[in-house]
């Protein structure tokens, strides 16, 4: 869990605030790994936007911190793409603050082009909540979200932060032997002997292996109407959400996949990784 992930963060002119800086430098602190710090004008120059890359360049190299400044012009999105296939980050930080709240849920939205996009893991900050003191990790109960689950607990290990490893037992619409079980023992899921219950149980045993602070919560529902009131009434400084399959499954023809819908409707930290870190706990 100490081999935590470079860090890029993905900066353009104009805006208002820079909440993803923010949280950068702090994730940088903490996480002690080299950062890449990416500015893209949209005409030419920023002087406000060069101002702040420069005090933190300066902020991470006092620190000790490994930085490389890139600046870029034109579409911000075009222009991280770009950078991302000549040097890929292990993690990338980005802000879309700016935007009104109508137009992230539109299907083309930024966050959902960019995880469809993007191979690595990608943190959207709007509120800039450090250090992360508890963290909510959707869980879809299967090996897929094992990538997601293994860096959010980088992210506890560095932060101190406990983990509440989230699984929704979604209303069986196909009937079959498995279906059947995980919905009539939902509320004892960890006691079966099911695929979901082995993995939040290997989940929960690396997280206390790494001395994390965890548990896991199981609800049975609708998974949006689930998610939503358990990020609303947690009181959650991070949430990780998505898998390998983010943005590819059919969802995307009726509406946005359950990350974007998430960092649509909430502006706490939102994280997602898509690229496969491990397919098992070992």
């Amino acid at each position: 869990m100490s081999d935590y992930p470079q860090l890029l963060i993905a900066l353009e002119s104009g805006q208002p605030a820079y909440p993803a800086l923010e949280y950068g430098l702090g994730l940088a602190e903490l996480f002690r790994s080299p950062v890449t710090l990416l500015g893209v004008s949209k005409t030419g120059s920023a002087p406000r936007l060069e101002a702040l890359v420069e005090s933190a360049r300066e902020q991470l190299e006092a620190d000790g911190i490994g930085v490389q400044v890139v600046w870029d012009k034109g579409s911000f999105e075009v222009a991280l793409l770009r950078l991302l296939e000549e040097r890929p980050a292990a993690l990338t930080l980005f802000s879309d603050l700016h935007k009104p709240v109508w137009g992230r849920f539109v299907r083309v939205g930024r966050f959902r082009r960019l995880m469809a996009a993007v191979p690595t893991p990608l943190l959207r900050i709007q509120t800039p909540c450090l250090p992360p003191r508890h963290i909510l990790v959707c869980s879809g109960g299967l090996a897929y979200t094992i990538p997601l689950e293994k860096l959010s607990m980088q992210v506890a290990v560095a932060a101190s932060a406990r983990i509440t490893f989230f699984h929704v037992v979604e209303p069986v619409t196909l009937e079959y032997p498995l279906a059947r079980e995980v919905r009539d023992h939902w509320g004892e899921l960890l006691k079966t002997d099911t695929p979901q219950s082995r993995h939040l149980q290997s989940a929960l045993q690396a997280a206390h292996k790494a001395e994390i602070e965890a548990r896991v919560l199981v609800r049975h529902g609708p998974l949006i109407h689930e998610l939503f009131a358990e990020i609303r009434d947690g009181g959650y400084d991070l949430v990780a959400v998505g898998s390998a399959y983010s943005s590819r499954t059919l969802r995307h023809l009726t509406r946005p996949d359950v990350a974007a819908l998430v960092a649509a409707s909430f502006d706490c930290p939102v994280l997602t990784a898509r690229g496969r870190i491990s397919d098992s706990y070992g």
